[in-house]
């Protein structure tokens, strides 16, 4: 074998073991949010006729931090929050169905690499990147995201999008 093959080789076993380590995280946050296409049916169809009214009438008052801290206090409770979207991703198998990473807050410079995120599991229309949306989300529970700067993992609460509107679009 010569050294061209080797190279070869090589690159080709970085390129596979990037793509398995990239279909691994994004597995981890289908399997910790607990997230199926029967759940978010059954939640679509209880709150499907309510107003942004009537959705904000039930919505809880939270704190980061807290729902982070005390999940299981919110799981099931509907919040509101307002941000930019900083991630769409396709979940495969479902028909406009999409992950999308909610950018709510961020720490003032140089902390604000670290910024409060929401996962919001969503049906509905394309959304994309720097969007910004408003979010009545039911809390599903939290998951482990990697930092995309440091390669960190933080915790992220994840809910299921009851209404998303796009206020940018």
């Amino acid at each position: 074998m010569n050294n061209k093959q080797k190279v070869g080789i090589g690159v080709g076993i970085a390129i596979a073991g990037f793509f398995i380590i990239a279909v691994a995280g994004y597995s981890t946050l289908r399997q910790d949010s607990n997230l199926s296409e029967e759940g978010v049916r059954q939640e679509k169809h209880e709150f499907s006729n309510l107003s942004e009214e009537e959705l904000q009438s039930i919505s809880v008052q939270w704190d980061f931090e807290d729902v982070l801290r005390n999940v299981e206090k919110y799981n099931g409770y509907v919040v509101h929050f307002r941000g930019k979207i900083i991630t769409t991703d396709d979940i495969p198998d479902f028909k406009d169905r999409y992950a999308l990473q909610v950018q709510i807050r961020c720490k003032p410079w140089p902390d604000n690499v670290d910024c409060d995120n929401f996962i919001v599991d969503y049906t509905g229309n394309r959304l994309l990147p720097d969007d910004e949306v408003e979010v009545w989300g039911q809390v599903k529970g939290i998951t482990e995201m990697k930092m995309l700067v440091f390669g960190n993992e933080k915790l992220t609460p994840v809910v299921t999008g009851l209404k998303v509107k796009c206020t940018s679009c």
